[in-house]
């Protein structure tokens, strides 16, 4: 458009004459900034009342392009290049689209925005509003307009204010499908946040704006329409400007007027004013509430940053008051630069390093505040509360303040996984963790722990009597006698580091020091530190893939020394996603650190490894083949009941899906096919050569993929039942024993499925007995017997579904 119209500009002014020359180019930088100014974009947050609760923008042009990647897609198992809004506008609200139009208009949101405007007792409860800036509304508002001349009964009115459209436009509810004999409970929010009509505008060539009131749509209207007078808009509201001062140009941003929510919540409750949580609790969860002080919360903001040129993400949240409350201003720590990394390994999931400059101090000024403020809002239960505890830490022999006395400004909390020496036994197999503490005064310190706290009750699992010493590093750890896979309760002094924690924990934490295999020499987390600020009250590092491993038990399991049961569904270890996910996020690191400022607190968090989208598009393609070969296993379970009745009925084996399916064992309308195979593909599922005389109770060869599948592995099926993946070599020797009627020779200690019941039974069918037609050679008709569901072969007898097997079958972890 500029070079078009810089094109009219030059036509018009022809410059031959010597005045003119010297005015074109002064006409035309004056253009350029015209043209420049007109087509910069029009904050979103112009588009809302000064007055919004809350606030939500975003940048999903690289969204909805991520999302409309089919490679991706694919992966996921899902088609989303034409979403669902599709069906809705063309189905449900009666709007013709084409496929290509719905793709345009999805696809050409720049940027959206999202606000609640206000929350009322009537119907729409919750009064909400959407801004979107797009390449081209006019897609909708042509649509909309055809819908309404065509009588949609969706589209039910019109009306033009300052020259835009205004759509009503009904949303029918949806349909449920409810399952008469089961009683489906109700959720109260799903009325609460139910509204049935929108009102919907095209403003200009621009911005879409659809609201739940017609009276907020037009204000967005005139709101948009002038711009640069943000006077009674979201943009000019002097709370959100300061809120999201620091805020360059976010990805996505967030904004919470939490003085406006508070009202509006305890105007809807009708209490007048009064804290609602004076009706609804009492005792320490209203002192909890009271000391909190919620209504001096002034705002809360969120940003958010992607960078995809070096994979890191950043995100930043504000809390800012009207006047600090009390109990954040006696726990908010003075920003330093973080202590005692040198001590952290390289492995920790979890670690914690703050500095409390004078922790008795800060210890006494909480307690005093409790104490106080529970006198005064008459808590008895509170005060007996905090009686309570300090009689029990007196209790101990020792005084809080006593230890708290020996303590400097550096502290930091680790949590470790288990180490992968420790060996098997049976036990719990936790994770390790290990506090540091720096001392005021070494000798003193080590004093009061030999003369005092370890001959109270509170050091009783370290009594001084009965530790043993293992030196590592020229550092004395101190722990009760323990075997070398025990982890009992250590301590050791480390220039003037005091170490308290698991044993094997504060052996790595010694060794890690010494050998320098600290976070210090981690790249992504000297990336995602680099973000935070040099001095922060507190900083926090968290190792995603370590976390995902520990949370799926990977880290905290039972061990038995005896061999566990050999599973006998070789897709069932795919269907536990946590092993790949760790070793997806094993090198993604997040950093977060805190900072108390006056009247405000502020969060920064930072995200480094993150992975790439062409590996993203890896992981999806990873579970897309999860999905199939699933898929792959119930093909040959059925492939199995029809051939083993095949070979009971015949006498022989068969040679081909095709044969059994004529036989009348197999379903004739479905096509059992590889799912793997490429695109419009047909890749039939391929038969072992097995003598005459073969025993199909053995573990021999019947049916596999001609082609590897998941991780470059044949799935295949087994004649007693057994499915399981070969590489292409045992899979050749597999073909070759099959031949001669042999066992498969690498599975040999597997159990049949029916005895072996997989810890997850929903991952594998049922067993159940089915019909089939069969037809015998001389083209007779009969109805025989078969399983359904299971890979059985046709002489075993089953007495029981699974829910009956014997415990003894199914003994493992859990069990005990």
């Amino acid at each position: 458009m500029q070079a078009r119209t810089l094109g009219a500009m030059m036509a018009l002014f022809e410059p031959e004459k010597p005045m003119i020359r010297r005015f074109v180019p002064l006409v035309l930088l004056l253009a350029c900034a015209t043209l420049s100014a007109q087509e910069k974009p029009t904050a979103l947050s112009v588009g809302y009342p000064s007055t919004t609760i809350a606030y939500i923008e975003g940048d999903v042009a690289q969204m909805t392009k991520t999302l409309s990647d089919p490679s991706l897609l694919k992966g996921l198992g899902m088609n989303l290049e034409v979403p669902d809004f599709g069906k809705e506008l063309t189905e449900r609200l009666e709007i013709e689209l084409t496929d290509a139009e719905v793709r345009k208009l999805v696809g050409g949101i720049q940027r959206a925005a999202w606000g609640l405007l206000d929350i009322g007792v009537g119907r729409p409860r919750l009064k909400m509003q959407i801004v979107l800036r797009h390449e081209d509304p006019a897609l909708l508002a042509n649509a909309l307009a055809r819908a309404k001349e065509r009588g949609s009964s969706s589209v039910r009115d019109e009306q033009e204010y300052e020259g835009v459209k205004i759509y009503e436009v009904e949303l029918p509810a949806r349909e449920v499908e409810v399952d008469p004999e089961v009683w489906a409970p109700a959720n109260p929010m799903d009325d609460f946040l139910a509204f049935d009509v929108l009102f919907i505008a095209v403003h200009g060539n621009r911005h879409i704006v659809a609201s739940t009131g017609l009276n907020h749509v037009k204000d967005a209207i005139d709101f948009l329409s002038f711009p640069d007078d943000a006077t009674d808009t979201l943009a000019g509201n002097k709370r959100f400007k300061d809120a999201l001062v620091e805020f360059d140009n976010p990805t996505v941003l967030g904004f919470v007027n939490t003085t406006a929510l508070i009202n509006t919540i305890e105007r809807v409750s009708g209490d007048k004013g009064n804290s609602p949580i004076n009706e609804f609790f009492g005792g320490i969860i209203r002192f909890t509430g009271e000391l909190l002080e919620y209504k001096q919360l002034k705002s809360i903001a969120a940003g958010l940053w992607i960078d995809e040129a070096t994979n890191t993400l950043r995100a930043d949240a504000r809390v800012q008051f009207h006047n600090e409350p009390a109990i954040y201003s006696a726990i908010k720590l003075k920003p330093v630069p973080q202590p005692l990394a040198e001590f952290v390994p390289v492995d920790t999931v979890y670690g914690m390093t703050y500095g409390i400059e004078k922790p008795r101090e800060l210890y006494t000024r909480v307690m005093e505040l409790l104490r106080s403020r529970a006198k005064e809002s008459g808590q008895q239960e509170v005060l007996r509360e905090l009686d309570r505890f300090e009689e029990k830490a007196s209790g101990q022999g020792v005084k809080v303040e006593e230890i708290l006395d020996q303590l400097a400004n550096a502290q930091a909390l680790l949590v470790l996984p288990p180490s992968q020496s420790d060996k098997p036994s049976r036990r719990f197999r936790n994770v390790q963790v290990v506090g540091l503490f720096k001392l005021r005064n070494v000798k003193e310190a080590e004093k009061f722990l030999y003369e005092k706290l370890l001959r109270t009750k509170l050091g009783e699992p370290l009594r001084k009597s009965d530790l043993d010493i293992t030196m590592l590093d020229d550092v004395e750890i101190h722990h009760p006698p323990a075997a070398d896979d025990e982890d009992p309760m250590a301590f050791a002094f480390v220039n003037d580091v005091f170490i308290l924690g698991n044993l094997q924990g504060i052996k790595r934490v010694v060794h890690a020091r010494k050998s320098g295999a600290t976070l210090s020499t981690m790249d992504v987390y000297n990336q995602a530190r680099g973000m935070i600020w040099e001095k922060c009250g507190s900083t926090t590092y968290l190792n995603i893939g370590a976390t995902i491993e520990m949370s799926g038990g990977g880290m905290s399991r039972y061990y038995y020394e005896r061999e566990q049961p050999a599973t006998v569904d070789a897709t069932s270890e795919d269907a536990n996603s946590t092993p790949y996910l760790a070793r997806f996020f094993r090198n993604t690191v997040m950093v977060w650190g805190t900072q108390a400022r006056e009247n405000e607190l502020a969060v920064r968090l930072c995200v480094a490894g993150w992975p790439s989208m062409d590996r993203f598009k890896e992981l999806a393609g990873h579970f897309r083949d999860v999905a199939r070969n699933k898929q792959v296993r119930n093909d040959f379970i059925q492939i199995l009941n029809g051939a083993t009745t095949h070979f009971a009925i015949k006498g022989q084996a068969a040679r081909s899906v095709e044969e059994i399916r004529q036989g009348g064992y197999l379903p004739k309308a479905k096509e059992f096919l590889d799912p793997f195979g490429e695109e419009g593909e047909k890749r039939a599922y391929a038969f072992a050569e097995v003598p005459k005389d073969l025993d199909i109770r053995q573990a021999v060869l019947l049916a596999y993929q001609a082609k590897p599948g998941l991780g470059g592995k044949h799935l295949a099926v087994l004649w007693n039942g057994y499915i399981v993946k070969l590489s292409p070599k045992e899979l050749e020797r597999a073909l070759a024993r099959a031949k001669e009627g042999r066992p498969v020779e690498s599975y040999p200690h597997l159990r049949p499925l029916v005895e072996a019941r997989p810890r997850n039974a929903r991952e594998v069918p049922k067993v159940k007995m089915m019909e089939v037609e069969v037809i015998d050679d001389d083209g007779t008709e009969r109805s025989v017997e078969a399983f359904e569901g299971d890979a059985l072969d046709a002489e075993r007898k089953i007495d029981a579904p699974y829910e009956d097997v014997p415990d003894e079958h199914n003994e493992g972890p859990d069990d005990e």
